[in-house]
């Protein structure tokens, strides 16, 4: 029992590491007038940091699963986008939080 449940726990890591790794390095919105999330960085330890124009900065931890990004705040509460495209050069999110729009991002150089 005890190797099977070790079993599914790699294979979930394993999962996650590979979902993710599509989607790790930093983001540059297309719409330069937007103040919110102009620039999202995600880690590959699974740390997404949202930047503002404003000067301040948003920090949560984020996992893909199938077509959504869920971001976990701090207080454990998730929050889910819906990724309608994503390769290694873009990222379509049909919103993001309070912006109700769709968010086109590019990597960044």
């Amino acid at each position: 029992m005890k190797k099977i449940i070790l079993g599914v726990i790699v294979f979930v890591f394993i999962q996650s590491c590979t979902v993710n790794k599509s989607i790790v390095g930093k983001w540059c919105l297309d719409d330069k007038t937007q103040l919110n999330y102009p620039v999202i960085t995600f880690g590959i330890d699974s740390i997404a940091v949202f930047s503002s124009k404003m000067d301040t900065v948003y920090s949560f931890k984020y996992y893909k699963k199938n077509n959504y990004l869920h971001l976990v705040q701090p207080t454990g509460e998730i929050i889910k986008e819906e990724i309608l495209y994503l390769n290694k050069d873009s990222l379509v999110l049909k919103s993001l939080m309070e912006n109700k729009v769709l968010q086109k991002y590019t990597k960044c150089n």
